[in-house]
Formats: C-alpha cells, sequence, structure tokens
C-alpha cells in the first residue's frame, strides 16, 4: 500500500515537470545507491538518506547533458493498532522542464500528497520547526489522495535543509485542522545530491 502511495505520488511529480514517463515513475528507490533501468533507454540513480529517498532520471534522448529530473520523497504514515497506515508523501525535487531552465538553475518544487476527506477550499500548509506556515494549493485528487504543489520559498528551503521536523495542517470538513508531522532528517544530504546532480552530466 505504501509503493502505492509513492507510485502516485512520483507520477505526480513527472505531471508537474512535464515528463510523463510511466515507466520511470513506477520504479520504487532502493535502500542502497543504484543505477538501474527505467525504461529500455533511461537511467534511475537512486540512494538513501535516512528517511528519504533520493533519485534522479536521466532521459533516453540526453543522458550525456545530465539529469531531467531529480527529487528526495518520504512517505508518510501512522501506526494504528500496531498496523502501518500510509497517509500520503511529501516530494522535493527540480526539472528542467520548468521554466526552460537548466536543471541546476530550476528552482526547487515541492509535492504534497495527503489523505481523501478534507476540505479542499482551505490550502495545505507546511511549516518547519516553529517557522510561519506555507500554504500550497490543492492540484487534483486521485483515488488515493490529494495532491498540492508550488515553486519552494527561499525561506522554506533553507528551512527544509537544516530544520528538525516538518509539520503538515489540512483542514477537516467539520472545522479543525489536523497535523502530520515527519522528521527532515536525511533531507539536507538529499537536496545536497540532487545539487550535486544537477551541476554534472552522466551519472554517477
Amino acid at each position: 500500500m505504501i509503493q502505492s502511495w509513492r507510485n502516485v505520488a512520483i507520477l505526480a511529480s513527472f505531471v508537474m515537470s512535464g515528463i510523463l514517463n510511466p515507466a520511470i515513475a513506477q520504479t520504487g528507490p532502493s535502500s542502497s545507491s543504484t543505477q538501474t533501468p527505467a525504461s529500455p533507454s533511461s537511467v534511475t540513480v537512486s540512494q538513501t538518506f535516512d528517511g528519504w529517498a533520493f533519485r534522479c532520471i536521466y532521459a533516453a534522448h540526453d543522458k550525456a547533458n545530465g539529469p531531467a529530473l531529480c527529487l528526495a520523497e518520504q512517505d508518510l504514515s501512522a501506526q494504528d493498532h500496531g498496523k502501518t497506515v500510509p497517509l500520503g508523501a511529501v516530494l522535493i525535487g527540480k526539472s528542467e522542464g520548468l521554466h526552460g531552465a537548466s536543471l541546476s538553475d530550476a528552482p526547487f518544487r515541492l509535492t504534497l500528497m495527503t489523505p481523501l476527506g478534507f476540505l479542499l477550499t482551505h490550502p495545505v500548509t507546511l511549516a518547519v520547526d516553529g517557522s510561519e506556515p506555507v500554504p500550497f494549493t490543492y492540484q487534483t485528487c486521485t483515488t488515493q489522495g490529494c495532491l498540492s504543489s508550488g515553486e519552494v520559498p527561499p525561506a522554506l528551503l533553507a528551512s527544509l535543509r537544516h530544520g528538525k521536523t516538518g509539520h503538515l495542517q489540512i483542514t477537516k470538513v467539520s472545522g479543525g485542522m489536523v497535523t502530520i508531522n515527519f522528521a527532515l532528517v536525511g533531507l539536507s544530504g538529499a537536496l545536497a545530491a540532487i545539487d550535486a546532480a544537477a551541476a554534472s552530466k552522466a551519472p554517477a
């Protein structure tokens, strides 16, 4: 079930960036640094940084010029009577397809996947530790959750790199808020790996 949530969230990140390749989107992250064929000619490089999975996708037609998309992701879940209940996912990454920029110059974007059944007229907000919450507008919902996304403001990006805990807040239809907390340990390393990959060419 968690893998299914991850696949939808990864696919959403490709939709967000304009790179539509379901074969790539269905490739799960590895527990160690690997290179695996995501399609006959594309390459996915993946690695884990504590609770965060890092991956870069090298497009089939342009591998020599560096990755087309890099992202870091974390599944969100809760324990209910000893069972893991998936809540969604957090993805942060960049794509050369946005604004026509090279990957190194492209902005970081955030995609959040949150549970169904909440008030869609109020955006999801993300705060780091005690910082001011930043809203992210809902874009669409699937049978497995609702997606919100947007460019990451510089102040929020700095907080994500150096903070300890992220706090997602979603609004209940009946009123009130639900907060989903997630650890930021490892995200700094994953974002550094994205920066390094964006500045390089062929897969490392």
